[in-house]
């Protein structure tokens, strides 16, 4: 399952309705402005590892990583931990993707922080040259024919994913994730596309 809401853009001429908005895309967009504004501490990041520690408990490499973040969490940038092998980027984006809100919760401190760390990425990108200026990355994604269908019909829709969204600007590279989901999800949709 993958979450994304597609936006329609609207006309002049045709105004739509906020109240018609796709749900989950409401429901993110409160989410996000309310984990923005939280005041995470240290404490935070405890219970959210005693949880995991909880969680995890039979899977040794696993405890190994949470003692790790436990350790080094505010040593390394969010973008490192969030592409670290380990159990936090399917966490995270599985919560995401189904709104496990109680667990997005726990989270809130890592997804304010990545989301910060890659706003700043983003910023850096971008000093000393024109905003026309822009580069392409790919991401392969694997879409159920629901979803597909829906994409469809929404050409020229703004397309909003509910999870951080992986990409590269090799496009070899999205092509071995759609090669490794296509053996695990044969029934789905496997699409690479170009993001500017």
């Amino acid at each position: 399952m993958v979450s994304i809401s597609f936006i329609t853009t609207v006309s002049k001429s045709n105004k739509r309705n906020l109240d018609q908005l796709d749900l989950s895309f409401m429901y993110t967009q409160i989410m996000k402005e309310i984990l923005l504004t939280i005041d995470f501490k240290q404490h935070h990041i405890n219970e959210y590892t005693t949880f995991c520690r909880q969680l995890l408990a039979t899977n040794q490499s696993e405890l190994q990583n949470v003692h790790k973040i436990e350790r080094e969490y505010r040593d390394r940038v969010p973008i490192w931990w969030y592409t670290y092998p380990c159990f936090l980027y399917s966490m995270l984006n599985g919560s995401l993707r189904i709104m496990v809100v109680d667990l997005i919760i726990r989270m809130g401190f890592f997804i304010q922080d990545l989301r910060n760390n890659i706003a700043k990425f983003h910023g850096q990108q971008f000093i000393g040259s024109s905003s026309s200026s822009s580069f392409t990355v790919y991401r392969g994604q694997g879409l159920s024919k629901a979803d597909f269908d829906q994409l469809v019909k929404a050409k020229g829709a703004l397309l909003s994913f509910n999870n951080f969204v992986s990409t590269s600007e090799n496009l070899q590279v999205s092509l071995r994730f759609i090669r490794k989901s296509i053996q695990i999800t044969r029934s789905y949709w496997h699409l690479i596309y170009p993001e500017s």
